[in-house]
């Protein structure tokens, strides 16, 4: 058996291992299943061209982390962790035709240490609700750590790897921070709603 047929036939017999791992990223992730399929099955395919059989480690557990790999490197550098409003997607749909969630991360918002007075300029054109506002204030109430990881990530657009690379920590102590960030923003965002 030639090589790309046995790694072809691998692939074949294993592309189920692909679907579980795509559904449980979408569900959490709200992108399409379909999408993180096929690049899950690009990590299947990737672990069929890199799997030694001497190694006496069945094919499905070498491939789940290849799979898993390729799915989570696609969230982490390829779609935009936060989306803009219809209203400004629809504007950039009339002016580029190629709008898709790689290219929303250019267009948000960059954000000084000046908050409101920075941001008036910035969001020009843009209707800045009192939700919107009560969000930049508990932005203001974090800490420091965290303040920092949502300010590259989300406001001004850097991927994990370039937010760590400027805070000098790892991508995934940048995700931590981030998760725990818009843990704690979403919880005194839901505090002062319950006030209101």
């Amino acid at each position: 058996m030639k090589q790309p047929s046995r790694r072809n036939s691998r692939v074949l017999r294993h592309l189920d291992l692909v679907n579980p791992m795509a559904r449980r990223y979408a569900s959490i992730s709200g992108l399409d299943g379909d999408d993180l399929r096929q690049v899950g099955a690009l990590g299947l395919l990737r672990a069929a061209e890199r799997y030694e059989a001497s190694r006496d480690v069945p094919f499905a557990v070498f491939a789940r982390p290849h799979i898993r790999g390729a799915i989570l490197h696609y969230l982490r550098d390829g779609a935009a962790l936060v989306r803009l409003p219809r209203r400004v997607q629809q504007s950039a749909n009339d002016s580029a035709p190629s709008w898709n969630a790689a290219s929303q991360r250019r267009r948000l918002l960059p954000i000084d240490p000046e908050w409101p007075s920075a941001l008036e300029p910035a969001v020009e054109g843009l209707e800045v609700t009192e939700r919107q506002m009560r969000a930049i204030e508990g932005l203001k109430q974090l800490p420091a750590e965290e303040r920092q990881a949502l300010t590259l990530v989300i406001l001004n657009g850097l991927s994990l790897r370039g937010a760590a690379g400027r805070l000098d920590v790892s991508a995934m102590t940048v995700q931590r921070r981030l998760k725990r960030g818009l843990k704690q923003l979403r919880r005194l965002l839901s505090d002062q709603d319950s006030l209101a």
